[in-house]
C-alpha cells in the first residue's frame, strides 16, 4: 500500500472492484493452485491488505516491509509448503495457465527455480516464479543485501552457476509490453483494456491479451 508511484494500488479500483481481487480471480481459476497467501507487511498501512484478505478467504502473511524475501519465505515455512509460485499483486491480468504450465516443467525436472522472467520474454505483469523454498532460504543464508532482499530473485539470477533454474519463453518477445499498474498511466491502460472485454477476465490468455491490446491501438 505504501508505494510511491502510485500509493495503495493493490487495492486501487479497476472497474469496480480491487485489483488484487482480479489477481485473485486467476489465481483460483489455475489448475495446480492448492493455497493463496498475501504476504504483505506488518505495517499499519497494510491493515487493508490484511481485511482484503478476509473478505475474500484468502490467507495472509505479514512480515517485513523491506525484506520481501524473508517475508516471503517465511510464509511458504509457516504454510508448509515445500515450493511456490510467486506472482504479484500489482499484476492483475495474470495468465493463470502460466502457472500451470511452470508447474508442470517443475514436475517433470528437479529444479530449484522455473521462471519466465530470465531472460525476460513475457510482459511485465505476467511473471511467475516457481521457487523451491530450500534454495530461497539458501539464498537468505548467502545475501543480506537489501537489493536482494527487497526484490527476492535477483540473487539467483546473478548467481545462477549455484542454482538450477529452468526458464521457459513466449513464442515471440513480448518484454516491451507492460500488464503491471505501478502508474496512473498504468491503470488507465489497463481499464481501457478490461472496459474491451467481452467474457470474464480470467479467460484471456497473454497472447489474446495482446490482440485485444493492438485492436485498441493503446
Amino acid at each position: 500500500m505504501t508505494s510511491s508511484r502510485l500509493p495503495g494500488k493493490v487495492l486501487i479500483e479497476l472497474k469496480g472492484r480491487p485489483l488484487l481481487a482480479y489477481l485473485i480471480e486467476s489465481l483460483r481459476a489455475s489448475s495446480v493452485v492448492s493455497e493463496i497467501i498475501i504476504a504483505t507487511s506488518h505495517g499499519a498501512d497494510d491493515d487493508p491488505v490484511e481485511a482484503f484478505a478476509e473478505e475474500w478467504r484468502v490467507a495472509c502473511f505479514r512480515g517485513g516491509l523491506e525484506d520481501v524475501a524473508g517475508r516471503i519465505s517465511a510464509a511458504a515455512v509457516a504454510a508448509n509448503c515445500p515450493h511456490f509460485i510467486r506472482v504479484n499483486g500489482d499484476s492483475p491480468l495474470l495468465d493463470h495457465r502460466l502457472i500451470d504450465l511452470a508447474m508442470e516443467i517443475f514436475a517433470a525436472i528437479s529444479v530449484d527455480v522455473v521462471t519466465n522472467i530470465h531472460p525476460r520474454t513475457f510482459p511485465r505483469g505476467q511473471s511467475v516464479e516457481l521457487i523451491r523454498t530450500s534454495a530461497l532460504l539458501n539464498l537468505l543464508d548467502k545475501t543480506s543485501d537489501p537489493g536482494d532482499r527487497e526484490h527476492v530473485t535477483t540473487y539467483f539470477y546473478a548467481h545462477e552457476e549455484e542454482y538450477e533454474i529452468r526458464n521457459f519463453s513466449a513464442a515471440q518477445s513480448l518484454s516491451h509490453l507492460n500488464y503491471c499498474v505501478d502508474t496512473k498511466d498504468d491503470l488507465t491502460r489497463i481499464s481501457r483494456i478490461v472496459s474491451a472485454m467481452d467474457r470474464p477476465h480470467q479467460e484471456y490468455r497473454c497472447e489474446e491479451l495482446v490482440r485485444l491490446q493492438e485492436s485498441l491501438a493503446i
